[in-house]
């Protein structure tokens, strides 16, 4: 049986609209510890994702926790969102919170060659990092701002390559003029 992503659907998402139920693709999944007093949860999963046409991060809600732990949610694993809504952190980055979700498969071959989805400033339209498109080209002296990275230095999302690892937030931002 074939899988067909819901190409577009990150793009979508990051720019409001969360009334889909997206086929989308887990590119990686990190755990990261969390402190919340309120509920106790320290551990939460973030995951990589792709429709095949863009990746953008999410984080799994706990209540879904048992899914990785389990092993059934993995690299690779398709996924149909039921829930979920995209968030702005920090003003800037947008990531997807999965509420509800469907396991369509559990391990599936990587599909496509997507590129980070990033937000285009306000008149633009979305593009892929790394990969400006003829109308979305930066007036001089307003190229896009390489933020830098944790450890200092400027950072890039690269083009990732089946079994390779991402990086923390998406550090490219179109800054208006």
């Amino acid at each position: 049986m074939a899988v067909t992503l819901s190409r577009g659907a990150i793009e979508a998402m990051c720019e409001g609209n969360t009334d889909i139920s997206p086929v989308l693709q887990v590119w990686d999944i990190r755990l990261v510890n969390t402190q919340n007093p309120a509920t106790n949860s320290t551990e939460r999963y973030r995951l990589l994702l792709s429709d095949g046409v863009h990746l953008q991060q999410g984080m799994l809600a706990t209540q879904r926790n048992d899914l990785v732990k389990t092993g059934r949610l993995q690299k690779g694993s398709v996924i149909q969102l039921l829930q979920s809504v995209c968030n702005k952190i920090q003003n800037r980055t947008r990531i997807i919170i999965i509420i509800e979700l469907d396991l369509l498969k559990e391990a599936w071959p990587i599909i496509g060659e997507p590129k980070q989805y990033v937000q285009a400033a306000a008149g633009q339209t979305g593009m892929t990092a790394g990969n400006a498109q003829p109308g979305n080209s930066h007036p001089p002296g307003n190229a896009p701002a390489v933020r830098p990275s944790a450890a200092g230095g400027p950072s890039q999302q690269p083009k990732l390559e089946s079994g390779q690892s991402y990086g923390g937030s998406a550090t490219t931002n179109i800054e208006s003029g």
